[in-house]
């Protein structure tokens, strides 16, 4: 997996590719990303038949992008390395009891990008939103499950990466 050496922001997802995850703001992530300056990285496992078939079209067609990689599968030793190297990790969950993914992006630094529900909303405060103090904010955070709501949070972390 190889993205151009370029100075943008490299944003993941990592995690199971299905609706419980918000599989359509995830396919969203990816296209609203590239088309602002970023590049995207997904590494995950489809166990619905019509979205994995979906994401191996999406792949196949993304395939010449030298500022994305769709990897379907998983490796538990390329998902260190990814979360090691990414900047931002989008989590659109529709529903997220706990989340690990949010709390694997932290331990590595990579900053998050999360729908406000169950653990995500426990663990990850807005970076410019939040009531806790600017020391305890460590993310982005939206709330709505549609595009322009996944679209404000990632605006800003990008911006911020930018700025």
């Amino acid at each position: 997996m190889l993205l151009r050496k370029e100075y943008q922001p490299v944003i993941a997802y990592l995690g199971r590719i299905d609706h419980q995850k918000g599989v359509h703001l995830i396919e969203h992530a990816i296209f609203y990303a590239l088309a602002e300056g970023a590049q995207f990285v997904l590494l995950g496992t489809c166990p619905d038949p019509a979205v994995n078939a979906h994401f191996w079209h999406l792949k196949r067609y993304l395939n010449d992008n030298p500022d994305c990689h769709l990897e379907i599968g998983f490796d538990e030793g390329l998902a260190h390395l990814i979360y090691a190297g990414a900047d931002l990790l989008v989590m659109p969950s529709l529903f997220e009891p706990c989340g690990l993914s949010q709390m694997m992006a932290l331990k590595y630094g990579t900053v998050p990008i999360v729908r406000a529900f169950d653990g995500l909303a426990d663990t990850v405060f807005d970076r410019d939103y939040s009531a806790r103090h600017p020391d305890d904010r460590n993310g982005y955070v939206f709330h709505q499950v549609d595009n322009p709501a996944l679209e404000s949070a990632m605006a800003r972390a990008i911006g911020l990466w930018y700025s």
